[in-house]
């Protein structure tokens, strides 16, 4: 499984025309000869592996997620704005030479040791340039990938593909990225694929870029294909917005993942506010939701932002079903092999771990408390003759810990040979 990646950053920073990294060195003074792009670009035929839709389930759920934060580091909850994610950069080490540009060709572009967001890349790209602003800058690029060596902690894989950027020259901008690659394993052979996966964010963070007409903040929609398991579409079904590409307080969007057998999951990022007549105060909340509904199932995942970290969106395992998933037990300091623990209160707060986790809670915070009404009804009313009206007088209260208002419905039973008006 692919993990830490920041390859978007370095696919677009590919097209910088300006500054630079004081890595680059100077252009050869030889071009290079033309070649047949067409065994890099056409990645479908080269990929081996399985093309019918693969199921989405528990163990897959994890292996997808990592697919899209691949190429959409975004929806990561620690993601930081890169305002000109078209800079080229080799800030840990190695070096790049760009070629002067060659007619019918285009601009060489060559990594050595290159290293870059824990990624160390070396081979050779080709960058074409095919539209333009009124005063020359490229606004439409497309770099195609020849072979070029990807290592990292996922280990050692052979990429090659086109990813296309196209960023008019207007006030407020996006980016559209449309990425088809193939990464191959240099051992196991095994491919991941993307076909047309195209993604579009907002470049700017101007208040008038905000307003909806002006700015989608960010949206991704294509297909991913494991050699091993098979393919699944991407969707987004509710354009996401992200505090760390707007000015928005109230972050939100949805994406869809299909499979076979009707299998799929959402991701929805919401913003909960909750007022608390305790402490006379509106307090917001970040939180990803995780759906996944197969054979007639479905499964909730629910993760405050605030402690979220990429590890519990990439993995959904549960080694001893007790309803925590194995990565949101390590990240508090549970045992992912003891069931017990779903059961104890870790912050004293009164709540279970388990609910903290199904109910927007915080199980290391005692003031974040799980969205449950706690409440108490009391019936009072006066001693009647029999045959007389009974007035009752229903009094709810809720729990000091209560993190919700709640709407009460009372029913009155009516005992066979009396009656009862309310």
């Amino acid at each position: 499984m692919m993990r830490h990646l920041c390859f978007p950053l370095i696919l677009c920073g590919l097209f910088a025309c300006g500054g630079g990294s004081d890595k680059k060195t100077e252009a050869p003074t030889t071009s290079p000869q033309p070649v047949d792009l067409s065994k890099f670009t056409d990645v479908d035929k080269s990929y081996l592996g399985k093309t019918a839709e693969g199921v989405v389930d528990e163990t897959s759920l994890g292996v997808i997620y990592d697919y899209v934060l691949l190429l959409a580091p975004e929806l990561l909850p620690n993601f930081v704005n890169h305002r000109d994610r078209l800079g080229l950069s080799c800030d840990n080490g190695g070096t790049y030479d760009i070629s002067e540009a060659i007619p019918s060709v285009g601009k060489k572009i060559t990594y050595t040791n290159c290293s870059e967001g824990g990624l160390i890349i070396n081979g050779q790209a080709t960058l074409k340039e095919s539209a333009y602003s009124e005063l020359g800058f490229p606004t439409e690029r497309t770099i195609i990938f020849e072979n070029v060596s990807v290592t990292g902690e996922f280990g050692n894989k052979i990429l090659k593909g086109t990813a296309k950027y196209v960023e008019p020259e207007v006030f407020c901008k996006t980016i559209e990225s449309t990425y088809n690659l193939l990464f191959t394993d240099t051992k196991t052979k095994h491919q991941i694929l993307y076909t047309d996966f195209k993604t579009k964010r907002g470049n700017t963070l101007s208040p008038t870029c905000n307003l909806p007409e002006n700015n989608l903040s960010f949206n991704l929609k294509g297909k991913v294909s494991d050699s091993n398991i098979g393919t699944w579409d991407i969707d987004t079904t509710e354009n996401f917005i992200l505090t760390p590409l707007t000015q928005s307080f109230e972050e939100s969007g949805e994406l869809t993942f299909s499979g076979n057998e009707n299998s799929r999951a959402t991701m929805t990022i919401k913003n909960y506010s909750e007022s608390r007549e305790t402490t006379n105060s509106i307090t917001s909340y970040t939180y990803y939701i995780i759906t996944l509904k197969e054979k007639n199932q479905e499964k909730n995942y629910l993760f405050l932002k605030e402690y979220l970290k990429r590890d519990m969106l990439t993995s959904f395992i549960d080694d001893d079903n007790d309803g925590l998933t194995n990565q949101w037990e390590l990240r508090f300091g549970l045992d992912p092999s003891n069931p017990n623990d779903a059961s104890q209160d870790l912050d004293g707060d009164g709540h279970s771990n388990i609910q903290e986790y199904l109910h927007y809670g915080h199980p290391d915070d005692s003031k974040i408390v799980p969205r449950l009404a706690d409440l108490s009804i009391t019936l009072e009313h006066l001693t009647q003759d029999y045959g007389s009206h009974i007035i009752v007088t229903a009094f709810a209260t809720s729990a000091k810990n209560s993190s919700m208002a709640a709407k009460t419905d009372i029913t009155y039973k009516v005992t066979q040979g009396h009656r009862m008006s309310v």
